[in-house]
């Protein structure tokens, strides 16, 4: 790949930096193991964080955006920028140019700019649909950590790949749904994703934009070269822990308010299972 704006990243966030448009938060890595998978979680140090969170500032951040974070126009419909919080150096965030909710259904061209990027520079993405997924903004956002093919892009995604051959077993049964992308990097991969995430939507009784105005429960997307998956859920927080998509990837964020002791006593797992929304059977 020629990842010509995982390149054009590093430039800007190293300038961003510089003039203080980016602002990384300092951590220290502690890790836990549960069962066979080791979650990395980043303990916030210096300044504190406040325990209320308010979504969506009386000014859009998004409208406009900082020119400083600026990356690339990506088609007609989106912006990538850079994420003027981040925890991971290059982390991205590809923003509608225009307001479209972040808790309305994702369409054709999300999926379309997601992998006119792909095309360069791939990773991780994910996509947090509403507060109670962790979202902190309303104005869509779908985000990125980039990462180099046939590697490891995050701590549980093995717990993903092999979710289909052990899935009444795991402790997301009901909660979560893993379908494997076959036309990564193709003509048509725009148009599979989009298919794959109505199927999801719909399997996992999200509902369906043709029916529903906007999602019917809120969910965590995780996207790789290899599969999408959904995750449903019933609210953000537990325990002091902020949970959005990142959190069922395996890295969650240590801050002032967690009860650490509570969970190296109960495990990430246990913590996760506390803000899952499973379908009744």
């Amino acid at each position: 790949m020629r990842e010509k704006i995982w390149k054009i990243c590093l430039e800007r966030t190293l300038s961003a930096v510089k003039t203080k448009s980016i602002i990384p938060f300092e951590t220290e890595l502690i890790k836990i193991k549960d069962l066979n998978l080791v979650y990395e979680l980043r303990k916030l140090k210096g300044k504190k964080q406040k325990k209320k969170r308010i979504i969506g500032p009386i000014k859009n951040p998004f409208l406009p955006w900082e020119k400083e974070l600026e990356i690339t126009n990506v088609n007609k419909n989106h912006t990538l920028i850079l994420n003027k919080y981040p925890v991971e150096i290059g982390h991205m965030l590809l923003i509608t140019n225009e307001w479209k909710p972040q808790n309305g259904w994702l369409d054709i061209t999300d999926w379309e700019s997601l992998t006119n990027i792909e095309n360069d520079t791939c990773g991780l993405w994910f996509f947090n649909n509403s507060q109670n997924a962790g979202a902190s903004q309303p104005h869509r956002h779908l985000q990125l950590l980039r990462r180099k093919l046939n590697t490891k892009f995050f701590p549980r995604e093995k717990f993903f790949s092999d979710f289909n051959e052990c899935y009444e077993n795991n402790f997301l049964y009901n909660s979560c749904k893993v379908l494997p992308r076959n036309e990564f990097r193709k003509d048509y991969s725009a148009q599979e994703l989009n298919d794959l995430y109505l199927e999801l939507c719909l399997s996992m009784n999200i509902g369906n934009p043709s029916d529903c105005e906007k999602p019917l429960c809120s969910y965590n997307l995780i996207i790789t070269d290899k599969f999408i998956s959904i995750i449903r859920r019933n609210k953000e927080s537990y325990k002091g822990f902020s949970i959005n998509a990142l959190g069922f990837a395996g890295y969650l964020l240590i801050t002032e308010f967690s009860d650490l002791e509570w969970l190296i006593s109960n495990k990430p797992n246990n913590l996760l299972s506390n803000v899952v929304s499973p379908i009744k059977n």
